[in-house]
């Protein structure tokens, strides 16, 4: 919209249709669409949530950012010019771990949250609403192409994994994490597992493993696991 205002000696009869022609001019020499409405950003929403591991937080969107999980270990894991990248400019951020509606920051450990939440929040919130791309398109089809059907599993394998994702997955991603199995070692009966996220050197992931996965992988498949170990991603 544009609003003109006259002076007292002009009658708006006499110059009203000058004055369209004018201002039609000006916005076809300037290459701007008259009646075109400014596009509005993102609406995001975010909001922090401590996890088990003291030294992740969960940042919550209110829509889903990746269909999948990607893991950055360092700021050279991240594109320029995206949101992973951008967050590693945070001289206390040491990782960042993305799945569907979060995004889990790790940071030094002489830094309290309490101190750096807040500022983080906004600084992703901002982000977030700016569009720029929140990772590299090659990054994702990296970090997917070891899982991308070039292993195959055995029976046993695909048991463990279905119980995974049925009965653990859920809970470990509501805490801002993952766990993959990475493979099973008959001879031992161990189950091997890749922690991500906050799971990584969690300081209860040892507990939760012991105490809950690899019970209910006795109990659901007895006789055939015995064991779980960790790796942290």
């Amino acid at each position: 919209m544009v609003a003109v205002q006259k002076t007292e000696t002009v009658e708006w009869e006499e110059v009203a249709n000058d004055l369209k022609i004018i201002i039609n001019e000006f916005y076809q020499n300037a290459n701007i669409v008259a009646n075109e409405a400014p596009q509005n950003k993102e609406a995001y929403s975010l909001y922090a949530e401590i996890t088990p591991n003291p030294n992740v937080m969960k940042f919550v969107a209110n829509r889903m950012l990746y269909d999948g999980r990607l893991e950055f270990k360092k700021a050279g894991d991240a594109d320029g010019g995206t949101i992973v990248s951008e967050i590693f400019t945070l001289p206390f951020v040491r990782e960042v771990f993305v799945s569907d509606n979060y995004i889990s920051v790790s940071k030094s450990e002489d830094i309290d949250w309490q101190d750096v939440s807040l500022e983080t929040r906004s600084f992703i919130l901002e982000a977030l609403q700016s569009g720029k791309p929140l990772f590299g398109k090659a990054e994702a089809a990296q970090q997917a192409a070891p899982t991308a059907g070039s292993k195959t599993y055995s029976d046993i394998e695909n048991q463990i994994k279905a119980i995974l994702e049925e009965h653990v997955k859920p809970a470990v991603a509501s805490d801002g994490g993952n766990i993959e199995l990475v493979e099973f070692k008959d001879d031992s009966k161990t189950a091997v597992m890749l922690l991500q996220g906050a799971c990584s050197g969690c300081p209860s992931s040892t507990m939760t493993l012991k105490n809950g996965i690899e019970n209910m992988l006795k109990q659901m498949m007895p006789g055939v696991v015995e064991n779980v170990e960790a790796l942290n991603g």
